[in-house]
């Protein structure tokens, strides 16, 4: 494949990307799973994916817009933890990390397992970030 297709399809991808978390963000129940006055997230699923396919600039991208979103949805659908995520030091620069970090360990395992196990490292160490 020629660069330009290769270019057109990577943002492609990352374009399906943004817009599976547009809908993760938006759509009740699915990105966001309330339990009781909280919600579990498995948005950073996403994000981790994103990183391991296609890197750490890719990661850093979809955290972003991950972070930004949460913004978005603090500001317009508040819940117990709104006040919380309206600061960009709480919900945009962790999610940023999540996928930089994710994308790092990608690259850093590329070659050296079996692609299975370097999704599941990355999957549980971004993860971990996202936990942390």
């Amino acid at each position: 494949m020629d660069h330009q297709k290769e270019r057109t399809a990577r943002l492609t991808v990352i374009s399906l990307m943004l817009a599976i978390l547009i809908i993760q963000t938006f759509v009740p129940g699915i990105g966001y799973i309330p339990i009781g006055p909280v919600q579990a997230t498995i948005i950073h699923l996403t994000v981790i994916i994103g990183a391991s396919l296609f890197g750490p600039q890719t990661g850093l991208i979809l955290g972003a817009s991950w972070g930004i979103l949460r913004m978005i949805k603090a500001a317009i659908v508040p819940d117990i933890m709104s006040v919380v995520f309206l600061n960009p030091l709480v919900s945009v620069i962790p999610r940023m990390l999540v996928g930089l970090i994710s994308g790092w360990i990608a690259v850093y395992l590329d070659g050296k397992v079996k692609d299975r196990t370097k999704f599941i490292i990355t999957g549980i160490i971004g993860s971990i970030v996202n936990t942390v």
